[in-house]
């Protein structure tokens, strides 16, 4: 008692000494008041006061507020008053008084938006952020968070950016977004060390070290927190400190060094304390709690539960009663008390489902998971703990997690499955081991002893039994020393040695007596009966209170009801002379009345006039536009028409070009007719599937065959103006798609690529594969001119042309967007003006799917090759082949309508061999045609 009274004392002189900082401040504040400046300034002056005290001393802050809200008022200064309460608002939020918080927040938002001070607007809505913050509301607070972070980076806010950017880095991390949040407080960081904020810095590495924390990086967690704390100390940050001797406590208590843990935040009461800060308060005595409870003693960890939930219950924090009711209940489940135990566990469970907090969910699930372990109900148990690990490993609770498989484990070994008990203690030794949780790692290390008992593994069982009691000692775990001694004495007793074996079973009895004896079960008894009696004594002293302002709001009413009788009476007399003036005047305006009806009336004929004319033109306007709706259909049908027409003789000028090179300009038509070919179809099907869904005819393709025969096709494009076209796809890659709408999708962006890439340019098409998504990204890369910012989302619409003057219908990228979202897929552009582009887009890659590299030097691929018909095919085949043999390839249309007479049910090589013939048609390859359709 003397030692905490002593540190008291100590860390009273540290706050002190704190204070004295601020005061040393605002010493030199006041001493600049005394200087000639103006009244603005003086109001800015006022505000710096109140900004330094904010933490520190509520009534400083209303002091200098007030002076500060007084003088703007007058010199009718708006940004001073908007900050000067956003101030007071800091202040009432800390002491606890949310309502009047929110209320100084929304009343700087109502100043700062009437007179545009866009600084006071952003302040207002960080504060509104921090306000449902506290309430665990985080939806809102997030959405604050963001409206305050855009208006803090467009006036250029450095220091308000890195503020709210730790803001809605502290949701990430509760939502369970860590590597989000880690992002956002790595950004902020960079930040404040470019303007030399440290005590920013020192908020920065706080948090990180708070997810640390959560991730179970326990060296990380430190290194970030006494960062901090140096960065803190040095400039005497008296709250940051307070925030941050807390989570290095708790970070101790997992390590199990539990005197350090004791240390850390005894020094966080001392100045939560001091300055009155509840919330800190209560969250202190709730760890101390737990430690008091990991090293067995039970009243002084129910003293500390009670303490903390008094406070939380008066703060209505719903999470922190949570928090304490789960703390409180496992007291009772240690004594054997499970319906009391179950009551505050499911209490608890409520409460945090209401929050959607996952982090309490999970840890309320494995409580309750605990207590029906211990009543024998094992089915529901393994249900509760389950929950517990979905949730700790959605939100990444790796510390969490190991409660969970320790606890799946513990149910498996009462089912007297002890080797699936052991798969999951080794499984929580792991983790524990490698967080560095040494007084975690002694309670898996002995239940692991346990189970190679129960499988009479002596000589394993003994290992890591005594590595189990050696390490709960050390750190005073007295729980798993009793368990640890308990079965390390039938191990000795198993293996023949007596006397090792009374003297585990004698520490054994020892520490059960010290966890469960008759005085420590009367303490919680007392302890639960004074605090259910003080809640009492606290609710009748909140009823008299209310009893009380009753009677004085009647004796109020009573003396009102009186003068209002009074007043009433010398009303009434008043009102009768005002009643005859009123009539005398009422006769005059009566004609003035009747003059002014006249000419209303008059009004009113010309008003019905006018709307008469307006109904006309109106009539007008929405025949003229069902005239121009008509005229839209018809040019649609129109552009359809022709497209059809000129499709079947340039389909024919296709296949007469195909293989004839009689001429050296035959190649340059049949691809050029090959492009308007392409121009075609990209506008019928624009228009065709503009409102509809796109029908695929899905079939198992080569990658590198789609690309290899899209990029011969624009081949004499890109040679015309000496464009170097590179295929970088070297390995075998079969893919699920409409081969015919996805070679439609290269030839577009290829051609797409070839008219901005200037002479002697570079275009290569490559891929990558993201095992994550399971998807593959295919490129299209170019040194082109690049796009600018205004024309990257607009050119996958219709008729945009990001150049208007290259000759586009505009159509071909807003088909390749159709296409690739029909696949569930993506595509996108990654630009920089003179540099060139890359679009892209992503095809899901299947399990099925496999990767095989390709031989060294090897490009092409042949898709005949994975064709092989049985001579039942060849056979079902052969009445149409016959009718195909005679067509021509560019008789497109004859040729399908054959080809859906094909029932390909219950032949899959007949499947392939159709959809590959429909490719080689549709973009009129007459060699893959005939090579197909010979079948001898």
């Amino acid at each position: 008692m003397k030692a905490i009274c002593y540190l008291f004392i100590i860390f009273s002189l540290i706050l002190n000494h704190a204070f004295a900082q601020n005061l040393h401040t605002v010493d030199s504040l006041q001493q600049v008041l005394k200087t000639n400046i103006s009244d603005q300034q003086k109001v800015d002056v006022y505000n710096l006061m109140a900004k330094e005290y904010r933490y520190m001393d509520s009534a400083q802050v209303a002091k200098y507020a007030s002076k500060a809200i007084e003088l703007s008022h007058k010199i009718d200064y708006v940004p001073g008053e908007a900050d000067a309460f956003y101030y007071v608002g800091f202040a009432k939020l800390i002491k606890g008084n949310r309502a009047e918080a929110r209320q100084s927040f929304q009343k700087v938002l109502r100043v700062s938006q009437k007179a545009d001070y866009k600084k006071g607007i952003a302040n207002a809505n960080n504060g509104l952020g921090v306000f449902y913050w506290v309430q665990s509301k985080m939806d809102s607070a997030l959405i604050y968070y963001k409206k305050s972070l855009k208006i803090r980076a467009q006036i250029g806010d450095k220091e308000g950016t890195a503020s709210t950017s730790v803001n809605i880095g502290a949701i990430y991390k509760y939502q369970g977004k860590d590597d989000k949040a880690i992002e956002l407080y790595h950004q902020a960081l960079r930040i404040e060390e470019s303007i030399g904020n440290t005590k920013g810095m020192s908020n920065c590495y706080h948090n990180l070290g708070m997810i640390y924390t959560d991730q179970g990086d326990y060296p990380k967690a430190l290194k970030y927190y006494q960062d901090a704390i140096d960065i803190r100390q040095g400039i005497r940050d008296t709250m940051g400190l307070m925030i941050t001797y807390n989570n290095m406590g708790s970070t101790y208590t997992r390590q199990g060094k539990f005197e350090k843990a004791i240390t850390f935040h005894q020094q966080a009461i001392v100045l939560a304390s001091a300055v009155e800060d509840n919330s800190n308060l209560a969250a202190n005595y709730n760890n101390l709690g737990i430690i008091y409870n990991y090293q067995g003693n039970y009243p002084k960890a129910l003293e500390a539960f009670h303490q903390s939930l008094k406070i939380r219950e008066k703060l209505k924090s719903q999470s922190g009663i949570a928090q304490s009711f789960n703390n409180i209940g496992h007291i009772y489940k240690v004594q054997g008390d499970y319906s009391s135990a179950l009551r505050y566990f499911t209490q608890a469970l409520e409460k945090y489902q209401q929050k959607k907090y996952k982090r309490g969910m999970a840890i309320s699930h494995n409580n309750i998971g605990i207590v029906q372990e211990l009543q024998g109900l094992y089915a529901k148990a393994l249900d509760h703990y389950q929950q517990a690990l979905d949730l700790e490993k959605q939100a990444h609770l790796n510390a969490r997690i190991t409660e969970s498989y320790l606890g799946i484990g513990r149910v498996y070994f009462l089912q007297k499955k002890y080797a699936k008990a052991q798969t999951f203690f080794e499984e929580a030794l792991k983790m524990r081991e490698v967080m560095g949780e040494k007084a975690m790692s002694a309670e898996a290390q002995v239940n692991l002893g346990m189970a190679y008992y129960a499988q009479k593994d002596y000589g394993q069982a003994q290992k890591y039994l005594e590595e189990g009691l050696k390490a709960a000692s050390k750190t005073g775990f007295i729980l798993f020393v009793k368990y640890g001694a308990e079965y390390l004495a039938k191990v000795y007793q198993a293996t023949g040695q007596p006397q090792k074996a009374l003297e585990n079973h004698i520490l054994f009895k020892q520490m059960a007596d010290s966890l469960l004896n008759k005085e420590t079960i009367q303490k919680i008894a007392r302890l639960e009966t004074q605090y259910v009696a003080q809640k009492s004594a606290d609710s009748l002293k909140q009823v008299q209170a209310q009893k009380d302002q009753l009677m004085k709001a009647d004796l109020r009413r009573r003396e009102a009801t009186q003068k209002a009788t009074y007043i009433g009476l010398g009303l009434s007399a008043l009102l009768v002379v005002l009643l005859f003036i009123f009539y005398r005047t009422q006769q005059h305006h009566n004609h003035k009345l009747n003059r002014v009806n006249a000419e209303l009336k008059q009004s009113y004929n010309t008003i019905q006039t006018n709307a008469q004319l307006i109904a006309h033109q109106k009539t007008d306007l929405e025949q003229a536009l069902h005239q121009l709706k008509e005229l839209d259909n018809f040019k649609e049908k129109m552009v359809g028409m022709i497209a059809h027409d000129l499709k079947n003789p340039l389909q024919a000028i296709i296949g007469f070009s195909q293989n004839s090179h009689s001429h050296p300009h035959i190649p340059a038509i049949h691809q050029a007719a090959q492009r308007m070919h392409l121009l075609i179809l990209n506008m019928l099907d624009t228009q065709k599937f503009t409102n509809t869904k796109i029908p695929l005819q899905k079939s198992t393709q080569s990658l590198p065959q789609l690309v290899q025969t899209a990029t011969e096709q624009v081949q004499w494009f890109a040679v015309a103006k000496n464009i170097q076209l590179e295929q970088l796809i070297s390995q075998e890659i079969q893919l699920s798609l409409d081969a015919q709408l996805i070679s439609r999708v290269l030839l577009n962006l290829l051609h797409n690529a070839i008219k901005f890439t200037p002479q002697n340019g570079r275009i290569a098409i490559n891929y990558e594969i993201a095992p994550n998504t399971q998807e593959i990204k295919i490129m299209v890369i170019d040194n082109g001119e690049g796009i600018g910012i205004q024309d990257q989302q607009a050119i996958f619409k219709p008729y945009h042309q990001a150049n208007a003057h290259q000759g586009s219908t505009g159509l071909g990228l807003a088909f390749c967007k159709m296409v690739v979202e029909s696949h569930q897929g993506q595509i996108g552009v990654e630009t920089l003006l003179g540099k060139g582009s890359t679009f892209w887009f992503t095809l899901p890659l299947s399990e099925a799917a496999l990767t095989i590299p390709e031989p060294a030097g090897q490009h092409t691929h042949n898709q005949l090759q994975t064709i092989e018909l049985s001579a039942e095919d060849k056979a079902y085949l052969m009445p149409y082949i016959n009718q195909i043999k005679d067509c021509k390839v560019y008789h497109f249309t004859k040729i399908k309508t054959i080809l859906e007479q094909i029932d390909v049910e219950h032949h899959p090589q007949v499947a392939l061999w159709k959809n590959t013939l429909k490719q080689a048609v549709a973009i009129a390859n007459q060699q893959q045609y005939e090579e197909l359709i010979d079948v001898n």
